[in-house]
């Protein structure tokens, strides 16, 4: 549950979670595609087809007005990344890259999602959209080395029946003589000018590759009684079904160590993430998937004998070429390190201290080659290309304490501790333009003139103070008290800090002796409810002062933005009441989640899907 553990039986949030053998052998890039259809409540759609691109995840919906205010929080093994995908002007800039793609699947232990504010609230603002927890494996298990290899072929799985040549050209002429007008080669191309016997079916022509998929991974694992380690390596291939030479590549490695002391009393606990991406794209404007249904299936030929476009056929008709930018070539290499240290040591019986230590570096380096040869040569197309890095660094400091009593039938679990974090962010730009040859493309010093560069650099800066309170008397009745006061470098003086927290409860009324003695059909039964605050800073940084951009020429600046120091935190409030009934064998979850958004004023209620499982039923409202 972040910063502390709890059961399934326990627990007063509402907390959703995978494991390994769910995630693990399934032929994915992103972790949070192999929660597709899992969680009741969490929705993920793919922005798209490409490997790598960044799904869309909704945690109960929208939460924020801004639509970019809706990430939800990742942790990967207690280093917080940031969630908003990673720019592009490729292919995928409107899904953006994928922060997670670089994580290994088969190295995962379990993902976790925290929905409800009782179990988001202890992240504060960095939780109002949903907590997502993602653990790696750890050493500890059998010793010896594993490795898991296959070896797939995707391919369309449907097609749709389109019309044949003639079918599609009656249609035409039918609809030329209900309007009354007689085609000619300006408004039925298809019909004066193009073959009349031709036919072609573009789903087999654009869709009709196989992609091949080779996933190789290796671990290792060993130590003795108070240190185990593991080692992971991985390599993920995947092709695609389009007529063009494209493929995704990636490496991974991982490192796990956890050590105790003879005494118990020191606990260390080491994991490091490793990944490298390698994504080869189209760099253009074209579509398969739309040009598979749109084009007429008597369309002329797309290419010449040598390879070239038949630019004049279509020119003819007074059309574009349908695959004008096929030639052009994306490439995008990514690295990504994730590691993190969490120490721990029991000061006296009950009274432990700990320290949670991150860091994260993102690299990422985009080429997009545009040879002339991917354009019409009436227009005296040059060669040019487009050169992009991003880079993204973040640490984090969490000192924490932790204090356990019992006292006959109450326990008591309490916490307090702090968050000092900052995240460095960059990216650069540039267009270089009318290369000699196309082989020098990319190489910026061989371009004519270099164009529309552009830079950005941002500093953001978080702290918080965090506690939790929990109770719990007789197993029977529990109580959860969180409260976070956060502070965000996104906000102007006197709007920086704010203050955010919940309540949870939960009674577990099965072990009531009357249920005990005379309800004998059921054998588990809790009522549970929860109520709190979540904010969130998902807005632009330095949004609160006055901006300005440099004017082409020599020294001039003009206003892009004006200052709004009454940037304030977004709050949301959360209310939930569930019962959790099991029959024997069989177990029924039935949750009501309502949430009113102070920004719209509006109370939201979602249906969320019902998911089944072995001796398991569970519905959601």
């Amino acid at each position: 549950a972040g910063y502390y553990t709890t059961t399934e039986r326990e627990r007063t949030g509402n907390i959703a979670k995978v494991t390994a053998e769910e995630i693990e052998l399934q032929p994915l890039v992103s972790p949070l595609q192999a929660l597709q259809g899992r969680m009741a409540g969490v929705e993920i759609t793919p922005s798209s087809d490409v490997p790598g691109a960044a799904p869309t995840i909704r945690i109960r919906g929208q939460n924020s007005l801004r639509s970019e205010g809706n990430y939800p929080l990742y942790i990967v093994d207690g280093m917080p990344l940031n969630s908003t995908a990673v720019e592009s002007n490729t292919s995928i800039s409107f899904a953006g890259v994928d922060p997670l793609s670089t994580l290994n699947l088969n190295n995962i232990e379990s993902i976790e999602v925290l929905k409800d504010a009782d179990a988001t609230a202890i992240y504060g603002s960095r939780g109002a959209n949903g907590v997502v927890l993602i653990t790696t494996k750890k050493g500890g298990g059998q010793q010896g080395v594993q490795a898991r290899v296959y070896r797939g072929v995707a391919s369309l799985p449907r097609r749709l029946e389109l019309l044949t040549t003639a079918e599609y050209l009656q249609m035409r002429r039918t609809a030329f003589a209900n309007d009354g007008v007689e085609p000619d080669e300006m408004n039925a191309y298809d019909l004066v000018l193009w073959d009349q016997e031709r036919y072609t079916d573009w789903q087999e022509e654009f869709l009709g590759g196989r992609s091949q998929i080779t996933d190789v991974n290796l671990s290792a694992q060993g130590g003795n009684e108070q240190t185990h380690f593991r080692l992971n390596g991985s390599f993920h291939e995947q092709g695609s079904i389009y007529p063009v030479d494209l493929s995704y590549q990636k490496f991974t490695g991982g490192f796990h160590l956890n050590h105790h002391s003879k005494d118990d009393r020191l606990h260390l606990d080491l994991a490091i993430n490793y990944g490298v991406d390698h994504n080869k794209l189209l760099g253009g404007e074209v579509n398969f998937k739309t040009l598979a249904f749109k084009l007429p299936p008597n369309a002329p030929q797309l290419y010449q004998d040598d390879g070239s476009l038949t630019w004049d056929t279509w020119a003819a008709a007074g059309l574009s070429h349908p695959l004008e930018g096929v030639f052009n070539a994306s490439t995008i290499k990514t690295q990504n390190l994730i590691t993190n240290l969490n120490l721990r040591y029991l000061l006296l019986e009950g009274l432990e201290v700990k320290a949670n230590l991150g860091y994260t570096h993102f690299n990422g380096e985009e080429l997009i080659k545009m040879p002339k040869r991917s354009y019409n040569p009436a227009g005296m197309p040059r060669h040019s290309s487009i050169s992009g890095d991003r880079a993204r660094t973040s640490w984090i400091i969490e000192p924490q304490v932790h204090y356990t009593r019992q006292w006959d039938q109450l326990q008591l679990e309490a916490f307090i501790g702090s968050t000092l974090q900052e995240n460095n962010s960059s990216q650069f730009n540039v267009k270089g333009e009318n290369y000699v040859a196309e082989s020098l493309i990319g190489n910026l010093g061989a371009a004519e003139s270099l164009i529309n560069a552009n830079a950005q650099h941002t500093d953001y800066r978080y702290q918080a103070l965090f506690s939790r309170l929990g109770f719990n008397w007789d197993q029977k009745y529990y109580l959860n008290l969180t409260g976070r006061r956060d502070g965000s470098s996104r906000f102007a003086e006197g709007k920086r800090f704010a203050n955010f927290g919940a309540i949870g409860a939960a009674w577990i009324f099965s072990e009531e002796s009357f249920f005990e003695d005379h309800v004998n059909w059921f054998s588990f039964g809790k009522l549970r409810a929860s109520y709190g605050t979540t904010g969130s800073d998902q807005i632009p940084d330095y949004g609160y002062l006055d901006a300005y951009e440099a004017t082409p020429g020599p020294g001039g600046l003009y206003p892009t933005a004006l200052a709004n120091p009454a940037y304030s935190w977004e709050v949301n409030k959360k209310a939930e009441v569930g019962v959790q009934l099991g029959f024997f064998a069989h177990r029924l979850s039935l949750g009501i989640s309502r949430y009113r958004n102070r920004s719209s004023n509006q109370l939201v209620g979602y249906p969320l899907p019902a998911t089944t499982g072995f001796g398991n039923v569970q519905a959601n409202l």
